[in-house]
Formats: structure tokens, sequence, C-alpha cells
């Protein structure tokens, strides 16, 4: 058969050439067809690959998925499923891409009009979430959220013709943890305010410049407090990033560095970082890092 195959090919090959050096039209052609193959750069072929989009998925929304699962996990919704119907459901069990896919068939993701997507709507209470907010406007979360269906849509209507039109690569790795963190004595006006705080672990008689882990979330007022998962962070390709992926913060002297959001910079520019000048004081302390909501660790803040 395969024989057979070849053979017919090869004539077939004979019967062209020998029909296009007799056509005087194809001959005196001076144009060129359409190249064959794709038209885009390499860099932007990669970046439309299926394993880059997932691990960016992977790595944007899957490791924040944890705070959806109670509502929104099939093994953990049964109440909410009853009451809303099954389409609440939208997480698919250790199927980060199987959720990718249900995300935008349930029109979760908005591929036109990608900061409108419900997945950005419903945590930050923009239109009705019986789970309540999950985040805010500026947020880390709302900012790895918004970098990945950004991203995502454009990819998925080819809007990159170009390397240079590629989003910058993250320079940090970081990962959601099961270790959390509180601040007592916080003054009362800084009631809703996002407080964002950045842990430096001891390294000689300083500090890391790098810091070792972050966390951000509005005050609770009437409490006086803050609290928070903690989300371990480190240079991308460094030696800890392999206990980022791991979730080990190692046990030690940390110095937090708190950053407060006073004037809203977040809600007017989404993609602004808080620095220098909403730094509101630090915090030097101590801890095991144990996991668990009833073990976290607890400091106190006292004004400057």
């Amino acid at each position: 058969m395969t024989d057979e195959i070849r053979k017919s090919e090869a004539e077939a090959f004979r019967t062209w050439i020998r029909a296009a050096v007799r056509s005087p039209e194809l001959l005196a052609a001076s144009d060129r067809t359409n190249p064959i193959g794709p038209e885009l750069p390499p860099e932007v072929i990669r970046h439309a690959r299926h394993d880059r989009v997932l691990a960016s998925f992977l790595e944007n929304v899957w490791t924040e998925i944890g705070r959806c699962a109670a509502c929104h996990s099939p093994d953990r919704n049964g109440e909410q499923v009853e009451r809303h119907g099954a389409q609440v459901s939208w997480i698919r069990l250790d199927d980060p891409q199987g959720t990718l896919d249900g995300l935008v068939d349930a029109a979760l993701i908005d591929l036109e009009r990608p900061t409108d997507s419900l997945l950005l709507a419903k945590p930050l209470l923009k239109v009705d979430h019986e789970g309540g907010q999950k985040m805010v406007v500026g947020d880390r979360t709302y900012k790895q959220f918004v970098r990945f269906i950004e991203d995502y849509a454009a990819t998925r209507s080819g809007t990159y013709r170009s390397p240079d039109e590629l989003p910058a690569p993250e320079t940090e790795h970081s990962a959601v943890t099961e270790i959390w963190m509180k601040i007592e004595n916080l003054p009362a006006e800084f009631d809703g305010m996002l407080l964002q705080v950045d842990l430096h672990a001891r390294e000689g008689q300083g500090w890391s410049t790098e810091r070792h882990a972050t966390s951000d979330r509005p005050v609770f007022g009437a409490g006086r407090l803050w609290q928070h998962s903690l989300c371990l962070t480190a240079p991308r390709d460094s030696a800890r990033s392999a206990d980022v992926d791991r979730g080990f913060l190692a046990p030690g002297r940390y110095l937090a560095k708190l950053y407060l959001d006073r004037s809203g910079k977040l809600s007017a520019d989404p993609s602004a970082e808080l620095g220098t000048d909403e730094l509101i004081g630090t915090i030097e302390f101590e801890s095991d890092w144990p996991e668990g909501y009833s073990s976290m660790t607890v400091i106190r803040f006292d004004a400057p």
C-alpha cells in the first residue's frame, strides 16, 4: 500500500510540474503567493500555546480557587446547588483546564469586555454575590485575575501581532497558603481602607531586599484589626521558588511593612502599586508560621 501511494504521489508531482512549465502565464509570473504556514512571530505563537495559557491560569486564578470552593466546588456546595442550581458549581475538581473552559462557556469570563467579567464583578460586589466581597479593586487578587482575563481575551481574539504587544513576564513567583496572620490595635479610622502587608526575613544584621510573603485586605475598623492568609513570594526561578510551591515559610524573625491606601490610589488606578508614600509603619516579630485560621500569627500595631 505504501509503495502504491508513493508511486501515485510521484506521478502527481510530475504531472503538476509538466503542466506548470508548459504554461506561459505561470512562467512569466513575477509575484509571489502568500507564504505557507503562520505569519505571526514565533514569540506570539508560543504565547498562545495551550500549555502557556493554562500555566497563566494556574498561577493567577487557580491558586485562589480555595477562596471560592465553599460555594462553587461540587464537593462542598450542596446547599448552594439546592438553592441556585447546578450552574453554581463552576469549579471542576482537580481540573483547571476544565474549570477555565467552563468559566468561558458560562460567560463568567467576558472575552469582549474582560474587566466586566462576572468572575470579577461578583467577588467585587458590583453585582449580587451571596458569598460576600472577596476582593477590592487594585488588590493583589484583582490584579492577578485581570492580568489573566485580559491576556486570555487578547490571545483568543488574535489581538497580539508582534512580540512588543505581549505582556511583560512577571518577575515574582507567588502562591496562596493556609498560613494566616492578624494585626491588632489598628486605628478605627482605617476602617475599609486596603492594608498591604509585606514580610521581609532576617538576613544577617538586616532584612531581605525581596519580600518573602505578602497579603492585602481592607481593615476591619470596628474590631481595630486586619487578618488574612499569606501569599508566599520569591523572585522567579530563584532557589526560594521551590519553597513557594510547597507553601513553606521559614520560621524566624521577620519585619512586616504596612502600606495603607488612604487616598484611594488603587481605586483610581488599579494597576498602581503601594509604595513609600503609603508606608505607615513596620513591626518586628518572630513566628513559626503554623497553618490554619485557628493558629494564625498575631502581631500588634503601635502607631508611630
